[in-house]
């Protein structure tokens, strides 16, 4: 078929090149959306990790911070020790039961973080007291040692998915024994 000179427009071959072009190019903007997309839902599920993790151990530090003594009564346990103005004691303890943080105090009990089998979980944690004492004498001009701090170290492993991140916190109680 010859074309005449006054007739403008495309051929079947120029039209069909024209589509395979565009649906190549095409293809490669689906790929590059997908694998945005999916970069995006990694970093928000870190950014929930990271979330999370902080605001629990924020919590967890504040109750450090103004607890009176503290003990580990189990693995991945750690027991705080409250006393009032008036004296009263209270206790608060931390663990970690099925993947999830539980918090105990005076007989109840909140999860503050479940755990989600595949979705969330915390692994038992790692905890060490640290007791710095100093050496004094008491009334009898006797040598003896006197607690001046108690550090609390926790090494927390959470993971989301397939990913986990560890986070290491070193907080002091207060020092009024």
């Amino acid at each position: 078929m010859k074309r005449k000179r006054n007739q403008s427009g495309l051929t079947l071959v120029e039209l069909l090149w024209a589509m395979v072009g565009t649906s190549i190019i095409m293809l490669g903007l689906a790929a590059a959306m997908d694998a945005t997309l999916y970069v995006y839902g990694e970093t928000t599920e870190q950014q929930r990790l990271q979330q999370s993790s902080r605001i629990i151990l924020d919590t967890i530090k504040n109750d450090i911070r103004i607890a009176s003594d503290a003990t580990k009564p189990g693995e991945s346990m750690l027991q705080l020790k409250f006393i009032a103005d008036d004296g009263a004691t209270t206790f608060t303890t931390y663990s970690v039961v099925n993947g999830g943080l539980v918090r105990e105090q005076d007989g109840d009990t909140i999860v503050l973080m479940p755990g989600v089998p595949g979705r969330f979980l915390i692994e038992p944690f790692d905890i060490q007291l640290l007791r710095e004492y100093v050496p004094i004498l008491d009334e009898d001009g006797d040598p003896t040692t006197e607690l001046v701090t108690i550090v609390v170290r926790l090494d927390v492993v959470f993971c989301v998915g397939d990913k986990s991140e560890t986070y290491h916190s070193s907080t002091a109680l207060r020092q009024n024994y």
